[in-house]
């Protein structure tokens, strides 16, 4: 019967020992979770500057243009 207890309680201190490794994971892949939506809105936003910054240029390249800038007549017939 000692032996049977042994084995049950090596068996409690094994599923104790997965409880808490399964519950440091949860954790963790939560907190990855968080990291991961910030680093999107983080993405988003730095994809929405990039747009904006090249409006302005297509805008400046195009006031330029209008005011006789021969940088870009330039820039297009090298295309």
């Amino acid at each position: 019967m000692s032996h049977l207890s042994e084995i049950v309680d090596s068996l409690e201190n094994r599923i104790s020992k997965l409880l808490h490794s399964h519950q440091k994971m949860k954790q963790m892949n939560a907190e990855l979770q968080d990291e991961m939506a910030t680093l999107r809105l983080q993405q988003e936003r730095f994809h929405n500057e990039i747009e904006a910054w090249r409006e302005k240029y297509d805008t400046l390249k195009t006031a330029n243009s209008m005011l006789g800038s021969d940088e870009y007549k330039r820039e297009q017939s090298s295309r």
